[in-house]
């Protein structure tokens, strides 16, 4: 028997005789079979919101310092007026005058700071929410720690606490009885002194709830996108250099 593609004797090798002639080249051309077009991949993500965590963290640890140091503050303003008024002195007025004027000073940082560290959170929240929502991720991803939720309710107690305290941490000082107004500054110290304490804590678990979140997010979204950027060298898995 021969083989029909070389006219060569088969009889000794058989069915499995390797003809090179039996191979034939892959048309070329119009006739050529189509390859199945190769989804494009998905572009990475930014890693632009990840910053934005560093931002709310670093506000909220300023604002922290600014916490701490009026409370410590506070402790020894109460100290140093009790001392005043027990034994009153020449400059006893200016150095009730230079108490009052630290304290309104570190009333206003916090207050500053804390618009602030809100406000750090907010742009994270928006940016952490915008990457997950473009890596096709479920937001809620983002409220699934118990952390969050503690920060959410610190801050709605600290604001009612501010709220029905407003009008009693106040003194005008008309009284002559210096027991009465020390009395008085004693009460205000203390509710700013728990005020800060809460406050403290509140700063805390946000920082807590940042780090967990964005570090939850980031795995998630590195498990379904890539998040390095497009580079000298960088070549997406199966889109191989074409020699053309």
């Amino acid at each position: 028997m021969s083989c029909s593609a070389c006219n060569t004797a088969d009889a000794v090798l058989g069915d499995g005789h390797p003809c090179p002639g039996a191979a034939q080249a892959a048309p070329v051309g119009f006739g050529a079979p189509m390859a199945a077009p190769m989804a494009a991949p998905r572009p990475p993500l930014s890693n632009s919101w990840q910053n934005t965590a560093w931002l709310s963290i670093g506000l909220s640890a300023l604002y922290l310092v600014v916490c701490v140091v009026r409370l410590v503050f506070t402790f020894h303003e109460t100290s140093r007026i009790e001392s005043i008024l027990n034994a009153p002195g020449p400059d006893s007025v200016a150095q009730l005058n230079s108490l009052q004027s630290t304290d309104s000073l570190l009333n206003n940082l916090t207050l500053v700071g804390f618009v602030a560290y809100l406000v750090g959170y907010l742009v994270y929240f928006a940016a952490v929410r915008k990457a997950v929502r473009a890596a096709g991720l479920n937001s809620a991803l983002l409220v699934k720690h118990w952390t969050y939720y503690a920060w959410r309710g610190a801050i709605l107690v600290s604001l009612l606490a501010s709220f029905f305290n407003a009008g009693s941490n106040s003194t005008d000082g008309s009284s002559d009885d210096a027991a009465q107004l020390i009395d008085q500054f004693k009460h205000i110290a203390m509710t700013t002194e728990l005020y800060l304490a809460a406050r403290i804590v509140t700063i805390g678990v946000l920082i807590v709830a940042v780090v967990v979140t964005r570090n939850r997010v980031r795995a998630a979204i590195q498990q379904v996108r890539p998040t390095a950027p497009f580079g000298a060298g960088y070549q997406p898995q199966g889109m191989a250099p074409q020699p053309y």
